[in-house]
């Protein structure tokens, strides 16, 4: 009997417990005795277990790469079966396809370069939840986006403008609408530079838009653009720019850096936070933005915005900015 490794290290040897209303379920693969070239031309069996041996048999003949828990008895896990890759729903007794991914001859195309794209996180999707029973399914890369409805096993796919990753998208807190930051570069370009430093164009955040997609109406509406200003880079002068969405995306903290010169220190030039309506609020310019338990504050370190020693930070919480408070950076470190 052999566990493929990378199920083995993070699930068989993962804390297993027992929760107050269930059971703490886990799964691994058990490979057949099979003489293969290439290790995802293995075949094997995908099974849940509990410790007191209790082991459920889900999938059999498949090659699974990557499993993302969603809580104590489900998961969604990536596998190859026969000539085609799938995401797969799994439970404590079941296993549901979702989307196809991709056949095999795109994995050899694309296998080499797994390595720059952060290994199977590069065509795995990822999920967020939109209530108890849907999740929201997406991978840039693939540009897979979908809705996965876990009591039906049905999928509704979305057509939606690439993002850069999780942190830049939000569902709403009914679970109607989903809030996303859309960069202005070309999504080829954008993926790539993440994992390949050297890539050419050079990575550009201007212009950037964010938008909100109603999924009763199946409709898109953009709330707010950053255009691109006038630069000329062979002087050196460029701009850029981002946002951060708190909780459910129905506010954003922006930051922009317009002409700026790549040869010194870059200070912004407009922070603010904008709304889904698209009401804009500016803020000081020395406020740097901190999330702890989804909540937002804001760290004001006067003209040390870029790090400071033995220094005075100022510290409004987004929910009441009058109440703040002072601290002292300790002198061991440098910054927040």
């Amino acid at each position: 009997m052999r566990f493929f490794i990378s199920l083995c290290m993070i699930f068989l040897f993962s804390s297993i417990v027992a929760g107050e209303d269930g059971e703490y379920w886990n799964w691994a693969w058990r490979s057949y005795d099979l003489e293969v070239e290439y290790p995802e031309d293995q075949r094997g069996d995908l099974i849940a277990f509990l410790p007191d041996g209790t082991i459920n048999t889900l999938l059999s003949d498949i090659y699974p790469v990557l499993l993302k828990r969603i809580n104590d008895s489900t998961a969604f896990v990536g596998i190859r079966q026969g000539d085609e890759w799938y995401l797969y729903y799994l439970s404590a007794d079941s296993a549901h396809p979702v989307i196809l991914l991709f056949d095999h001859a795109y994995y050899i195309e694309i296998e080499p370069f797994l390595g720059h794209y952060a290994g199977y996180d590069y065509f795995v999707p990822d999920f967020m939840p939109i209530g108890d029973e849907k999740f929201l399914i997406f991978n840039t890369n693939l540009e897979i986006y979908a809705i996965y409805d876990v009591a039906s096993n049905q999928v509704m796919s979305l057509n939606l403008k690439p993002w850069c990753d999780r942190d830049c998208v939000r569902v709403s807190e009914d679970g109607r609408y989903i809030r996303y930051y859309v960069r202005g570069d070309d999504p080829y370009y954008t993926r790539l530079r993440t994992y390949q430093l050297s890539t050419y164009p050079p990575l550009r955040t201007l212009p950037y838009q964010l938008y909100e997609y109603d999924i009763v109406t199946q409709t898109e509406r953009l709330f707010h653009e950053q255009v691109m200003t006038d630069t000329n880079e062979e002087d050196g002068i460029s701009s850029w720019g981002g946002c951060t969405p708190d909780e459910y995306g129905e506010r954003w903290f922006c930051t922009v850096f317009l002409n700026q010169s790549l040869e010194l220190t870059p200070v912004p030039s407009r922070k603010f936070i904008v709304d889904t309506n698209g009401y804009i609020e500016d803020v000081n310019l020395n406020w740097s933005l901190q999330v702890l338990d989804r909540q937002w504050y804001f760290l004001d370190m006067g003209s040390e915005m870029f790090g400071c020693w033995k220094c005075v930070i100022t510290v409004y919480p987004d929910s009441n900015r009058d109440e703040s408070f002072e601290f002292i950076i300790p002198e061991n470190e440098y910054s927040v």
